[in-house]
């Protein structure tokens, strides 16, 4: 008789931890005049989104500026359970931004991932589904206008735009292409893999907020009142231990 040892494969899938964002306090967080963004040819902005009201629009992950009034980096609640995602570049101010509506559900976990490159288009994906988004102004831009604005995160000082009333969770952005595997990884699992800014919010109610991908792009909070975001023991349905979902 032949016996099999079938290995048992370590996979805890459990809510991991967010920040809730208030929209009657504003809250938000700056990480200064943060370079990553400024002349990148290849973009990734990867994070977990957890609408409350997606009726509200406003700041996802944002760096302000440009000629357009917006920004040279938008990611941003639409306010219509959508989202946009925008570049400007420095090549006569071209500004591409693309805009997707509905298909979100308010207290659902949803992975949003946006990419730009100088020789693509621009292109999201909805919790690994590609979206069909909208057209903006120009057709391309060279690469990202260097803005002198913060990066901001829920909420856009500069503008005092519409606070948003939802949870966020595991930042990343990459000024580099990702690979299929690659995306996978960060999707499931909550760690920084070669970025150059991740922040896993899970310390939202300290003053600074780290960044965990060693580049020490270091956020503060912001409220109007309060601290600024309360941390929560409600996150996205990550993974801790070894392997990835099938």
């Amino acid at each position: 008789m032949h016996k099999f040892i079938i290995p048992i494969l370590a996979l805890f899938m459990i809510a991991g931890s967010s920040a809730d964002f208030e929209p009657a306090n504003k809250d938000g967080f700056d990480m200064g005049d943060v370079t990553i963004f400024d002349e990148s040819t290849e973009l990734w902005i990867t994070q977990w989104v957890n609408y409350e009201d997606g009726t509200i629009g406003g700041r996802l992950t944002n760096k302000w500026g440009g000629t357009h009034g917006t920004a040279s980096v938008l990611f941003a609640g639409d306010g219509s359970n959508g989202f946009a995602f925008g570049v400007e570049g420095s090549n006569d101010n071209l500004y591409y931004k693309t805009t997707t509506t509905g298909g979100f559900t308010d207290d659902t976990w949803f992975f949003l991932e946006c990419n730009w490159s100088a020789t693509t288009t621009l292109q999201c994906y909805r919790s690994g589904t590609s979206l069909t988004m909208g057209n903006g102004v120009g057709s391309s831009a060279d690469n990202v206008n260097n803005s002198s604005s913060s990066l901001d995160v829920g909420y856009e000082t500069d503008e005092d735009v519409a606070p948003l009333d939802i949870r966020m969770a595991y930042i990343g952005i990459y000024n580099r292409a990702l690979t299929a595997a690659e995306r996978t990884e960060i999707r499931w699992k909550p760690e920084s893999i070669d970025s150059d800014g991740w922040w896993g919010l899970w310390d939202a109610e300290g003053v600074t907020v780290k960044d965990l991908s060693g580049n020490g792009n270091d956020g503060t909070a912001d409220a109007t009142t309060g601290s600024g975001p309360d941390a929560s023991t409600l996150g996205p349905p990550v993974m801790f231990g070894q392997g990835l979902p099938l």
